[in-house]
Formats: structure tokens, C-alpha cells, sequence
């Protein structure tokens, strides 16, 4: 009966675990997609504002600035749980079938010790850089870097949700290379 329970228990974990992680990576694709749209709209601005009407736009380069800092950390999110990143995986493709296995657990866990780093570190960031401002937008310099910490809280939860699903830690990459093996 108590083994029931627990399998029930950790079966709704990991439901609800991989339900928050797929919230996550399509909040984040969205979030990316509208950020990219924003670069390049502004980016349009300052070229058409530079060029066709001879009034530079003091703030586009700065704002296009602070949307690529929150892009950047954005793509490392989805890249980390999409396991699109580069690799590094001859061991896991051409050695035994151990180091496989082992990578597969070891590879998510060194990831998300990296990511708390962001989230601790990069807070720690936030809360000493808070009082400064842009030269052009008279915007704190928090606000653009806290995608840090945003991107190590989603990249904790994605490394959990690999680890919950199984995932292997070998990319297509490596699979392909074994099929030519």
C-alpha cells in the first residue's frame, strides 16, 4: 500500500515537473521570438531614422543592447532544454556503453550546478548593479541583467525535468555518428 502511494506520489511529481518544463520552454520561445521582433523593429527605426530623416535615435543602439543581453539568455534556455548546445561527445559516441550511461545522469547534474551559479551569482549581480542606469535610457542596469538569474532558474528547472524524463545526455549529433561508425 505505502509503495502505491509513493509511485502514485512521484508519478504526479513528475507530471507536474514536465508540465511546468514545457510551460517554460514555450513562454520562453515566445519570449524570444517577441524580443527578436523588437530588435529588429528598432533596429529598422534607428537605420531609417539615421539614414532617410538625418535624426539619429539616441536610444535604439542601447535598447537593442538590452533585448540582446535577455535574447541571449533566452536561446541558452531553450538550447539547454532542446540539448542543442555544443557538446563535446566522442567519449559517450565512440567508448564504452558505461561512460554513456553515466554521462546521461552526469551531464544534466554539471549543467545544473552551472545554472544555480547563474541564478545565485547573477542575482547577487542584480541586487549590486541596481542603482546604476543607462547613459541613453535612464533605465536600471537590473532590469537587463536579470535574464541571468531568469535563465539559471529555467535552465535548473529543465536540468530536473531531463533528469525526471531520462533524457540521454548524447545529442543527434552523436547518434548519427554512431550509425556511421
Amino acid at each position: 500500500m505505502s509503495e502505491a502511494v509513493g509511485s502514485a506520489a512521484m508519478a504526479t511529481f513528475k507530471a507536474i515537473i514536465l508540465r511546468v518544463d514545457r510551460a517554460l520552454l514555450t513562454l520562453n520561445l515566445a519570449l524570444g521570438g517577441t524580443v527578436l521582433f523588437a530588435i529588429l523593429c528598432i533596429a529598422a527605426l534607428g537605420v531609417l531614422f539615421r539614414f532617410a530623416l538625418h535624426a539619429a535615435l539616441p536610444w535604439a543602439e542601447e535598447a537593442n543592447m538590452y533585448l540582446f543581453v535577455w535574447l541571449t539568455c533566452l536561446g541558452a534556455s531553450v538550447a539547454f532544454r532542446q540539448r542543442s548546445h555544443p557538446q563535446v561527445d566522442a567519449l559517450v559516441v565512440f567508448g564504452p556503453s558505461w561512460i554513456a550511461s553515466i554521462s546521461s545522469w552526469l551531464s544534466p547534474l554539471a549543467l545544473m550546478a552551472l545554472s544555480l551559479i547563474f541564478l545565485i551569482y547573477g542575482g547577487r549581480l542584480v541586487e549590486f548593479i541596481g542603482e546604476e542606469t543607462g547613459s541613453a535610457i535612464p533605465l536600471s542596469m537590473a532590469y537587463p541583467y536579470a535574464s541571468i538569474p531568469y535563465a539559471g532558474a529555467c535552465m535548473v528547472i529543465h536540468a530536473v525535468a531531463l533528469v525526471v524524463e531520462g533524457t540521454p545526455a548524447t545529442s543527434s549529433a552523436a547518434v548519427d555518428a554512431r550509425e556511421i561508425a
